[in-house]
C-alpha cells in the first residue's frame, strides 16, 4: 500500500460513466477484458464528448456535428494498452458508441488531427440529456498508467498549445494554476440557488460536468495567445459564477479575493497619451505615435479619461443609452471597440451616442480601424489574413482590440511580477482581474497603485470582492 502511494498519489480514480450501461464487469468479463480499463476507455470518451460539446472553436465545429466528437488514440493506447481497439470493439458492439464513417465505409478522421470520430448511442427507452454516473477505478497499474500521461501532458503543455511560448512570469503563474482546486460543495450550492433542477434528471448544464473533470484533475491546459497576449487556463475558462468555489491547495477552507480593474480597457484606451505606458509597453504600435498626438489635444478626452479612471465609464454610458451598466458595455464593445467601420442599424444607437459625447476619442478609434499592414508592419499576422478563403482580407478593425488587449497583459504582468517578488503567493489572474489570498488583499492593492505609479498614470479604480460573500 505504501509504495502504491508513493508511485500513483490515489488509491482510486473516479470515472464518468453513461447512466444506462449496465455493470461494467457484465461487458468486460464475457470478452476476457479488464473493467477498469474498460472504464477508463469510457471515461476518456466522456473527456473527449465533454470537450467537443463545449468547444467555442468555429473550426472544430465545422467538422464535429450531429454528436460526434473527436478520440485521440495516442492517449488511448498510453492509457488502455495496445488493445484499446478491443475495447472500443467491444463499446460499438453493445450500441455504447457509434463511429463516423466516410463515404467508403472507412474511418473518418478529424481533419489535421489522428483522432477517429464518434458519438454516444443511448437506448431508444432513455430520452432526454446525456447522463453519467460516478465510478472508481481501483487497480494499480492502470491508475498509474493515467497519472502518468495525465503528467505527461501536463509537461508537454508548454509547447503545444497556443501560439506563444509561455515567458518566466507564465511559468510562475502557470504553477499556481495547476495548484488549484474546487471546492464542489460550494459549487454545487451555487448551481443549486441558480437552477431548481440542480440534482435531478432534468438537470444537464455541462458547466457543471466540466468543473468535476477540473477539479479530478483531467482537464489542465495553459497557453498565451497571440492576438492579446493574454494567459489563458482552464481556470480562468470556468464560468464567472463558479469563482467562489476556487480554492488553493494547503488553504482549500479559504475563499479567494477578487481585485479587478474597473472599465479595464476603456480605462487602457484613455491612458494611452500620459506617461510612460505607450513608449515602454507597446514598440509594434508606434507608427501611432501621431494620432496618439492628436488624441492627447481633443477636448473631449479629459471627459473621457477622467470617468475611466474613476470607474464610472460604463455607468455614464448606460445613462445615456438607458440602459443597465453590463448591457451598455456589451454595447460598447460591439459597436465601438470590436466593430468593423461599418455597423449594423442595431449597433448604430451607441455609436452615434459615444461619437456624441467624444468626438474626439471616436475619431482616434477610427483612424485606428484605417491603418494597414504597411502601417503596422509588425501586426501584419493579424491585420491580414494569411490562410484560408478570406487571406486577403483586411482585418484592420482588429488593431484596437489587439493594442488595448496587449496594453492590459503587459501591464498585469509587471502587476504579477511585483506581486511574487512581495511574497503575495500563491495568486490567479484572470485578464484584469487578481484573485488573492484575503491576507494579501491590502499589500496587493498597495503593488497594484504603486506599478500605475511608476509607469507614470493615474491608477485605475479597483472592484474588490470577498468571494466567500458569494
Amino acid at each position: 500500500m505504501n509504495n502504491r502511494k508513493k508511485s500513483a498519489g490515489k488509491d482510486y480514480l473516479m470515472v464518468k460513466i453513461p447512466t444506462w450501461l449496465p455493470p461494467v464487469e457484465e461487458l468486460a468479463n464475457p470478452a476476457n477484458l479488464e473493467p477498469d480499463r474498460l472504464r477508463i476507455v469510457i471515461h476518456q470518451c466522456f473527456l473527449c464528448w465533454l470537450a467537443a460539446a463545449k468547444s467555442k472553436s468555429k473550426k472544430k465545429a465545422h467538422f464535429i456535428v450531429d454528436g460526434y466528437f473527436p478520440l485521440y488514440s495516442v492517449i488511448l493506447r498510453q492509457v488502455a494498452t495496445d488493445r484499446y481497439s478491443e475495447y472500443l470493439a467491444l463499446l460499438i458492439k453493445h450500441g455504447v458508441l457509434e463511429r463516423k464513417t466516410n463515404y467508403e465505409g472507412g474511418a473518418n478522421y478529424l481533419i489535421g488531427v489522428h483522432s477517429q470520430l464518434y458519438r454516444w448511442r443511448q437506448p431508444d427507452n432513455v430520452s432526454g440529456p446525456l447522463r453519467f454516473r460516478d465510478e472508481k477505478v481501483t487497480q494499480y497499474k492502470i491508475i498509474k498508467a493515467v497519472l502518468k500521461t495525465r503528467d505527461r501532458y501536463r509537461l508537454e503543455d508548454v509547447d503545444i498549445t497556443g501560439k506563444k511560448k509561455l515567458l518566466p512570469i507564465h511559468q510562475t503563474l502557470k504553477q499556481y494554476i495547476m495548484d488549484t482546486t474546487i471546492d464542489m460543495e460550494h459549487a454545487a450550492d451555487i448551481e443549486r440557488a441558480r437552477d431548481p433542477n440542480f440534482g435531478t434528471d432534468s438537470y444537464a448544464e455541462l458547466d457543471f460536468l466540466h468543473l468535476q473533470t477540473v477539479c479530478n484533475g483531467d482537464t489542465h491546459w495553459v497557453k498565451v495567445d497571440d492576438f492579446g497576449e493574454r494567459l489563458h487556463s482552464h481556470i480562468t475558462n470556468l464560468p464567472k459564477r463558479f469563482r467562489p468555489a476556487i480554492r488553493f491547495k494547503g488553504y482549500e477552507d479559504t475563499p479567494l479575493v477578487c481585485i479587478d480593474l474597473k472599465c479595464s480597457q476603456p480605462y487602457f484606451s484613455s491612458i494611452l497619451t500620459t506617461g510612460k505606458i505607450f513608449d515602454e509597453l507597446l514598440p509594434e504600435f508606434y507608427p501611432m505615435s501621431k494620432l496618439i498626438n492628436e488624441l492627447s489635444m481633443q477636448p473631449d478626452y479629459v471627459h473621457y479619461r477622467h470617468l475611466c479612471e474613476r470607474g464610472k465609464f460604463n455607468s455614464f454610458l448606460a445613462t445615456i443609452r438607458g440602459v443597465d451598466s453590463a448591457v451598455a458595455k456589451i454595447e460598447f464593445f460591439k459597436a465601438v471597440i470590436y466593430s468593423k467601420r461599418k455597423i449594423s442599424p442595431a449597433d448604430a444607437a451607441m455609436r452615434n451616442e459615444f461619437k456624441r459625447f467624444f468626438p474626439g476619442v471616436f475619431k482616434f478609434f477610427m483612424s485606428a480601424k484605417r491603418l494597414t499592414e504597411i502601417d503596422l508592419p509588425e501586426l501584419q499576422h493579424i491585420i491580414k489574413e494569411t490562410k484560408g478563403k478570406y487571406r486577403a482580407s483586411n482585418n484592420s478593425h482588429k488593431i484596437l482590440p489587439c493594442l488595448l488587449q496587449r496594453l492590459e497583459s503587459r501591464t498585469v504582468q509587471l502587476i504579477a511580477e511585483k506581486l511574487i517578488a512581495g511574497g503575495l503567493t500563491p495568486y490567479l489572474t484572470i485578464h484584469d482581474a487578481f484573485l488573492v489570498l484575503p491576507e494579501h488583499v491590502e499589500q496587493a492593492v498597495d503593488i497594484i497603485n504603486a506599478t500605475f505609479n511608476e509607469l507614470g498614470v493615474n491608477p485605475p479604480a479597483l472592484h474588490i470582492k470577498n468571494l466567500a460573500d458569494n
